[in-house]
Order: C-alpha cells, then structure tokens, then sequence
C-alpha cells in the first residue's frame, strides 16, 4: 500500500510538473517571438526600396515620387499634393507654361499626389519634400468633398517604422493592420535592400527611366489615355448622361457626420491630427499653405469641411468648373479641356500668394 501510494504521489507530481515545463516553453517561445518581431522593426533598409514597393499597384508612381524629390535637382516652388484629382488637375507643366505667361517663369511646379485620399501618407511625403527641397515656398493639398476617417491604405507600406508606431490611436481604424505588418514589412524591406534585382527592384537612380519633373499624371494610369478620353467625349449628350448617373451616386457615397460637431475631432481625428501636423511643420519652415478642392460633376461648391479647412489654411475652390460636362474626363477627374481651364487659374492663385523674389 506505501508502495502505491508513493508511486500515486510522483505521478501526481509528475502531471503538475509537466503542465509548467510547458507552459515556461511556450512563455520563452513567445517572448523570443516578441523580441524577434520587435527587433525586426529596427532593421534598416533603403528608403528608395520603400518607395518602389508598389510596383505593379494603382501608387507605383511612388518610385517616381522619390526620384523627383531626391534625384532630380530641379527646383520645386510649388508642391501639389493630393488625391487622383490633384494629380490630374493640377498639370504641373501645363501650370509652368502659364506662370511664364504672366510674368513668372522662375516658379517651378511639382505635383507628387497620387490616388486615394488619406492624410497620413502626405506627411511622410512632405517631410521627405522639405528634407531634399528646402527651398519649395508653397504646398497646396488637394481635398475632395469629406476629410476621410481612416488614413491611406499605402500609408503602412510607405511610412518610416517610426510613422506607423506614432499613428494617432484615436479611432485609427487602420492603426491594428498597419502595426500587425510592420514587422514582416520590415524584414522584406531590409532583405530587398541587400538582393534589389532579386524582387524586382532597382538599387540605383536610372536617367533612362525618369520621365522627368513634370510628367502628366494620366500616363501613370493608361498609356492610352488620349484614345479613352477621346471616346469619352465623343457623344456630347451621352457624355453628360454618364456624368449626371456617376454624380448621384458619388452623393450617395458621401457619409455625413455620424457623431455632434464637438467630437468632430475623434471621428475625424486621424486626418486632423495629420493636417494639424502638416500646418505646424510648413509654418515652421516658414512655407505658405493653401487647399485646392476640386468637385465633382455638378457637386458642392466647397468641402463639407470647408468652416474647419479655413481655420488652418485658405481653401481654392474650383467650382466654376463642376456644372460643365466638357471638363470633365469623369465625375471626378478632370478632362483636358478642364485641365486647360484649371492651369491658369492655378498660375494666378500661385502668383498671388508668392511675391516675386528681391
């Protein structure tokens, strides 16, 4: 009986011990998992991988971006950036040649927007813009009908590691996704940094490949662009039919406030936050700020936003153009002969606000 009894006892003691051996296993595991994913996000890599990782993607004119900024000496006075309507509507050598024709060709214009409207990943792209262009004098921010609520979906991808870990939490619906990638993110972007052929990217600047400061924006999106807008436009009343059904449904889109105006700072905070920011940094380096807003077909005549977007920088509206089916390649984008009607009209506002150098 003591014989059994002892040997109750050691398999008692050996079935607690074996649940602690497992659980201090799987406490090591983990902890080594954690360590390993929180030193991934220190590994360095090559900012220029970064801005090539969209290749293939509706933002791969980002390599572009970062070869205007850092590889073209070209001097930029004027920086656009904005949504795909900034980047259609404001043609930067469009808006060059009419500043020559009223009287000032030394203002160079560089539009570096792209599709989609978060405000997180303009702040990325403006730092890097100050950094390599001290001298730009004024930057102008596209916005379209509504301050979005959620930051750009490509803002995780191009942001500095330290960007994404100081993201707003205050509904930051994009927040969990973009920290839960960051790791893997990181270590993708150091191992492309050391093999750059072998994902498919190139390691150094190529003349060949640039299409120069100021490329029209559309032939990022199709190569035969002319062809699609000709077709468009070729049926004056089918044209303006399109548009009108587009519009309504681009009205429809638009979700009001959900919650009273005085907690417009937590449902709308991510693109405060971020536009706040942006006004302090261009203040500090003492840079003008203007927002253009450009509506769709038959839409508002200034951002729901418009009282709020006032207190931080003065808004240009081109509302002339909305009730106008011609200037229009889509409810939302410019055609070329909107495109010839907005460049002088930008010419004039940049002229206005930037006094003639001394």
């Amino acid at each position: 009986m003591a014989s059994d009894s002892g040997a109750h006892a050691d398999a008692l003691s050996h079935s607690g011990t074996l649940p602690r051996r497992r659980g201090r296993f799987l406490g090591v595991v983990a902890a080594t998992f954690a360590a390993c994913m929180v030193l991934s996000v220190a590994l360095p890599h090559d900012p220029y991988i970064r801005y090539q990782s969209f290749k293939g993607t509706i933002f791969d004119r980002l390599s572009w971006v970062y070869d205007r900024l850092y590889h073209d000496n070209t001097p930029i006075d004027v920086l656009f950036i904005g949504s795909s309507r900034t980047a259609r509507g404001a043609n930067a050598a469009a808006i060059e040649a009419e500043l020559a024709e009223i009287g000032r060709p030394e203002l160079r214009v560089a539009n570096i927007s792209e599709p989609a409207s978060g405000m997180d990943i303009r702040l990325t792209k403006l730092r890097d813009a100050l950094r390599a262009h001290p001298e730009i004098r004024l930057v102008v921010l596209g916005m379209v009908e509504a301050l979005p609520r959620d930051g750009h979906q490509a803002f995780g991808d191009l942001a500095t590691a330290g960007q994404v870990l100081t993201a707003p939490w205050v509904i930051n619906r994009t927040l969990p996704e973009n920290l839960a990638a960051l790791p893997f993110r990181q270590i993708e972007l150091a191992l492309a940094s050391r093999l750059p052929d072998a994902f498919g990217y190139r390691a150094a600047f190529d003349p060949d490949a640039y299409p120069g400061p100021t490329p029209d924006h559309r032939d990022f999106n199709d190569a035969n662009w002319r062809e699609i807008e000709a077709a468009k436009l070729s049926s004056a009343p089918r044209h303006a039919a399109e548009l009108a059904a587009e519009s309504v449904m681009r009205r429809r889109e638009i979700t009001p406030p959900v919650l009273p105006d005085a907690l417009a700072w937590a449902e709308f905070g991510v693109s405060r936050s971020y536009l706040q920011d942006m006004a302090r940094l261009l203040e500090d380096e003492g840079v003008e700020m203007a927002f253009v807003f450009l509506p769709f077909y038959d839409g508002y005549d200034e951002p729901l936003d418009a009282d709020y977007l006032r207190s931080v920088a003065p808004i240009w509206s081109a509302a002339f153009m909305r009730e106008t089916p011609m200037n229009y390649f889509d409810a939302a984008h410019a055609s070329q002969h909107g495109i010839d009607l907005l460049a002088p009209w930008f010419a004039r506002r940049i002229a206005d606000t930037l006094e003639p150098a001394r």
